[in-house]
């Protein structure tokens, strides 16, 4: 308001967006009164270029030259005995068919001079441009004006050193290089100045640039990004050609020591070669400020959204105070920091580093899995032609259209890229995951040297709480391994098994039991190439426990319910159960525990075959019968048998594995969590190394599981004058 009442001269007046109607109108006004141009800009411009919220939604340029008529500068031109430079043009037209170069210029207005303190004042504008070279290389642009003119202050009292400032606006400009890589921009106000610094004795370029943008358009050859009120100011100094050259020779030690296996599934996000060479020759700095993005990539064929993006950056570092971002149905809300671009852009061999706290309301697993082995199918040279030309809503359909194709075709195993590592903390609400579906989830996860490492995995869900923590490994496509213990708590046997198919086979048994299970399962496992676990390759431990259980109701259970004249035939509730167990070699071996049920208390073990064969045994401890026995199952859970036999146990002392079993649990828990030190090898040999101490101490006590043989003499004998004496127990 002073500048504008004081009558020094202004040039430019810029209103936030959003400014109340009558304070917008004061200061048009104003703006009007001193000869000044008014424009509305994002308050996002007015806080880059201020450095403060405390803007009050107002800025101002104030003009450092007074603007004159061409009739002044024509008799200016001649008082001082000077030919004028002016350039006034309909349109300019250039070619040099030796170079393949044209280039026209549409109604131009160009200025070049001194002012009468000497400084160079230059000004240009162009309502069209559109300039070529060879077939592919071209630059376009409507409603281009540029302005920029010497300061009066110096730079470290060097009257030499007077730095350059100014400002360019473009309408809207394209621009598509050699390797036919596009970037588009419409509305566009920048202001930049040029200077000279010092550094290392040395006097080096100096330059700053702020800039907001309505959209800016880049596509890479499949990939497309649109952006929406991009604001940002950087600083660029010329980069260190020492540091240039040393990577140089890091990159070619990197390239000869690594293998070449996996390299199509690493990170690739490497700039052209003509763009590179500006990005390696030029030290970047600055912040950024995004509206809106949308990213659209066969590599990951969902919708990607970018709501906001906050943060400042350089050559190899983007910290973010804020992100939104939607994939699909999902959303997530990012801080933190993403490093390592400067080798990895520049094209040479380095690691992408992310560090982030993600929040979500929802996350669609199911979804971003299927993206995931859609886009690790993709290949750019067989179906790049798949995906020209078209709008962006057309061009995603037709990528997400082809992406079903494949995704029917072939599935594909994970595979983390080598040169990632991410640490990431995550917070969600809704999380689904195949029939699953959380109402709270928090884990922490960290990606390295191709392997993912889950940690303190806590979740609500609608089919009970759940815990996890694990690791997985694709260090190739014959060697995915991954390290798990899992627990589900207050989850039906049914929902178990929706949730991890794999425990079907390992005890079908299982869906004998109605009511809440908690469960655990704590495993090394081989991984096939479809992502799912190679069962005879499962080595671990099973715990389950119960309470207020019953037995679920078949033709078999029903007659062995009768024989055994329990009190109630229709039901047999269990007070509590407690199960262990250990899986190998194809098999899960069920370890003795007790169990009451109606008015019996059992000791019951036994073996079940992956190929869902099973066979136990239940020794009747105390029981309406007088007598020990025991009864032996076998078959599988739709086809099943019993027989009455020995009573293995004769107290509810039986051997317990409890302690064997933690152990074992405990040994791989420690292996999760020191993956990364102590590798995926020493996991696995530390969970053999638990099974061979379990099988050491079965050795040790003689243990044996399963069936038992028929009745003998006296025994046989009271059995069958039960059978005659007692109603209800039929000979079996």
């Amino acid at each position: 308001t002073e500048l504008l009442k004081s009558g020094s001269g202004v040039d430019t007046v810029l209103l936030a967006e959003g400014m109340a109607p009558a304070v917008a109108a004061y200061f048009t006004a104003m703006a009007k009164e001193a000869g000044a141009t008014v424009k509305r800009v994002h308050p996002n411009k007015l806080r880059l270029m201020t450095g403060t919220e405390s803007h009050q939604g107002v800025a101002a340029f104030a003009s450092e030259i007074e603007y004159a008529t061409v009739e002044d500068l024509l008799a200016a031109a001649k008082a001082k005995g000077e030919p004028p430079f002016l350039v006034l043009s309909d349109g300019i037209d250039i070619a040099d068919r030796r170079d393949s170069i044209t280039a026209h210029l549409g109604r131009t207005v160009a200025t070049i001079g001194k002012g009468s303190d000497s400084r160079t004042t230059i000004s240009a504008r162009v309502d069209s441009l559109f300039a070529e070279y060879g077939t592919s290389t071209f630059i376009r642009g409507t409603g281009l004006h540029l302005f920029a003119h010497n300061t009066k202050e110096t730079v470290d009292g060097d009257e030499d050193n007077h730095p350059l400032h100014g400002h360019l606006e473009i309408g809207s400009a394209g621009m598509m290089d050699m390797d036919l890589n596009f970037v588009g921009v419409k509305g566009s106000e920048n202001i930049f100045s040029i200077s000279r610094t010092t550094r290392d004795g040395k006097n080096v370029p100096n330059m700053n640039l702020t800039g907001s943008n309505e959209k800016i358009i880049i596509r890479s050859g499949v990939n497309r990004i649109s952006a929406d009120a991009l604001s940002f100011a950087v600083n660029a100094l010329p980069a260190r050609a020492r540091a240039r050259t040393r990577h140089r020779n890091q990159h070619a030690s990197e390239e000869n020591a690594e293998g070449q296996e996996y390299a199509r599934q690493e990170i690739n996000i490497q700039l052209g070669e003509s763009l590179m060479q500006y990005y390696r020759n030029w030290n970047l700095e600055g912040s950024l400020d995004l509206g809106g993005c949308s990213i659209i990539t066969p590599h990951f064929p969902l919708e990607n959204r970018i709501t906001h993006l906050e943060g400042r950056f350089d050559n190899d570092r983007i910290d973010l105070t804020g992100l939104r971002i939607g994939s699909g149905s999902s959303d997530i809300s990012a801080t933190g920091s993403v490093s390592g671009f400067r080798r990895m852009l520049s094209g040479r061999r380095g690691k992408l580093d992310i560090s982030l706290d993600l929040d979500s309301d929802f996350i669609d697993l199911n979804e971003i899995f299927t993206a995931l082995a859609s886009g690790e199918n993709f290949r750019d040279s067989e179906k790049s032609g798949l995906y020209t030309g078209g709008s962006d809503s057309d061009y995603l359909t037709s990528i997400q259209e082809q992406a079903a194709k494949d995704s029917v075709a072939q599935s594909s195993a994970l595979i983390i890229p080598a040169n990632l590592e991410a640490r990431l903390s995550v917070n969600a609400n809704t999380l689904k995951y195949s029939e699953m579906e959380t109402s709270w989830f928090s884990s922490d996860i960290i990606l390295k040297d191709r392997c993912l490492q889950l940690t303190n995995a806590l979740a609500m869900t609608n089919m009970g709480d759940v815990f996890l923590e694990g690791f997985y490994s694709g260090r190739t496509k014959d060697d995915l391994k991954a390290g798990f213990d899992f627990t589900l708590s207050n989850v039906t046997a049914e929902k178990v098994i929706s949730l991890f198919p794999a425990v079907d086979s390992i005890m079908p048994m299982l869906q004998a039991f109605n009511g809440l299970l908690d469960c655990e399962i704590a495993a090394t496992a081989s991984i096939d190439t479809s992502m799912s676990i190679i069962m005879p390759s499962i080595s671990g431990i099973v715990k389950i426990d119960g309470k207020n259980l019953s037995l679920a109701d078949s033709e078999s259970l029903n007659k062995l319910r009768k024989t055994l004249m329990f009190k109630d035939k229709d039901s047999s509730s269990i007070d509590n159960m407690s199960i262990r167990g250990i899986v190998r070699e194809n098999k899960l071996d069920i370890f003795p525990f007790i169990m009451k049920v109606d008015r019996y208390t059992m000791a019951i073990d036994g073996t079940q075959q992956f190929d869902q064969s099973f066979r136990y045994h239940l020794s009747a401890i105390r029981s309406p019968i007088p007598m020990r026995f025991g009864v032996n199952f076998s078959g599988c859970f739709d086809d099943w048998r019993w027989k009455i036999g020995k009573a293995r146990y004769k107290s509810t002392k039986i051997p317990l594995f409890e302690d064997e079993v933690d152990d074992l649990r405990h040994n791989l828990m420690a292996a999760i969590h020191s993956i990364f030190d102590n590798g995926v090898d020493d996991a696995l040999r530390r969970n053999e190394a638990s099974q061979e101490a379990i099988e050491n101490r079965k050795a040790e006590i003689e243990y044996v599981a399963g069936e038992t043989g028929e009745m003998e003499g006296a025994e046989k004998t009271l059995w069958e004058t039960l059978r005659i004496n007692l109603p209800g127990v039929d000979k079996q």
